[in-house]
């Protein structure tokens, strides 16, 4: 009986080690598909005045229906809960008729409706629409289940500028595209380039507000989108809109997220759209794997929950990019001569690897515990 007792654990604890040395590691492209500290944005909705109790059932109902694909959550709201909200950012008292969106840093953007007890319904799918769908947001969506990230490029006043910065960003994408196959997981598809003029940006108020951007900018600027729409690091934008600083974080989208990089910067704050099965499944073919699988969710959770607190706005845009370019430098350069095996980085270890740990302290326990009861029942028939 011990002898079984004892092959069953060594067989087990082989089946763990060989998992755990032959799996493979998620890149933060794909923990960024996931819905990993992923906070919703919250819109409040004012509640015209004498709004019956069914009535707002229904709303928030249809509010639920209509955003259950997105990573916004609404509901109605009355004018002391609005005004009390806005006094707490030091924000001006809510004028009439107007819905607020809030971001998961607690930026706030204000939204004129004209909610009443008469058009209510329409008014509703109107904002709901705004908040969570635009053309240039769906483009990004489609485009991030095809490529390695999209590099979105707001545009300045002067068209030459325009120009010089549209060539940086390209070039960036042509040398990524070098870097891509010696990348812990290769992608066949590089980052794709999406170039909006100044009358989509007129149009896209809620899109640059999420990002962080200011709205009246003379300047060019670009974004790293990836994963389900998150940004990655800072938006570029003059000193540092360089090619060097574009290509790092490229780079980093490809990087194994445990690979030893600090991942306290790399799951950017998502932009508010809907993600939709149909997408969901693209990225799943995409991938070969499902990364809304509890299991695989689970296992990423973990993995970035061991070095790193939820993704902070604080940080200087300088900082942040030298910071990931101090991490990737070992990634990004070739391995020196004559140097023949590669140390493994200093990660932390994954799900896995505690699995593993843990269950050779308790097999260990289990198995000195029925060798001492072997041992007792062989002495009792001694006697």
């Amino acid at each position: 009986m011990i002898q079984k007792i004892v092959l069953f654990l060594l067989g087990l604890l082989l089946a763990l080690y060989t998992s755990n040395a032959t799996a493979c590691r998620y890149t933060v492209r794909e923990i960024g598909y996931s819905r990993a500290y992923a906070s919703p944005y919250q819109l409040l909705l004012p509640m015209p005045e004498g709004f019956p109790e069914a009535s707002r059932n229904e709303a928030e109902k249809l509010c639920r229906t209509a955003l259950g694909d997105a990573n916004i959550s609404a509901r109605l709201a009355g004018r002391r809960e609005l005004d009390s909200l806005l006094a707490a950012h030091s924000e001006p008292r809510a004028k009439e008729n107007e819905a607020l969106l809030i971001s998961p840093r607690g930026r706030i953007l204000r939204y004129r409706i004209s909610l009443t007890l008469e058009n209510w319904k329409s008014t509703l799918w109107d904002i709901l629409d705004w908040a969570c769908l635009s053309p240039v947001r769906k483009q990004i969506n489609q485009r991030l289940t095809q490529s390695y990230c999209v590099v979105l490029l707001l545009p300045g006043r002067d068209s030459r500028e325009n120009t010089l910065y549209q060539a940086r960003a390209e070039q960036s994408i042509q040398e990524i595209k070098k870097i891509m196959p010696s990348l812990p997981k290769p992608v066949s598809q590089a980052p794709a380039l999406l170039i909006i003029d100044q009358e989509q940006m007129r149009q896209e108020d809620l899109l640059l507000w999420s990002l962080e951007c200011d709205t009246h900018s003379a300047h060019p600027r670009a974004a790293v989108i990836y994963g389900r729409a998150r940004r990655l690091g800072p938006v570029l934008e003059q000193e540092t809109f360089t090619e060097q600083n574009l290509l790092s974080l490229l780079a980093l989208v490809g990087a194994d997220c445990e690979c030893g990089l600090d991942r306290s910067g790399i799951l950017g704050l998502m932009l508010p759209s809907r993600w939709g099965g149909g997408l969901q499944q693209a990225v799943a073919d995409e991938l070969g794997f499902d990364v809304e699988n509890p299991a695989v969710l689970m296992e990423m959770e973990q993995i970035l929950s061991l070095n790193a607190p939820a993704p902070s706005g604080n940080a200087k845009a300088a900082d942040m990019i030298a910071g990931y370019r101090e991490e990737l430098v070992e990634l990004l350069s070739p391995p020196a001569a004559g140097y023949a095996s590669e140390k493994p980085a200093p990660a932390a270890r994954s799900l896995r690897s505690i699995f593993l740990i843990t269950f050779l302290g308790i097999g260990g326990v289990l198995a000195l515990a029925a060798l001492g009861i072997h041992w007792k029942m062989k002495k009792r028939k001694q006697v």
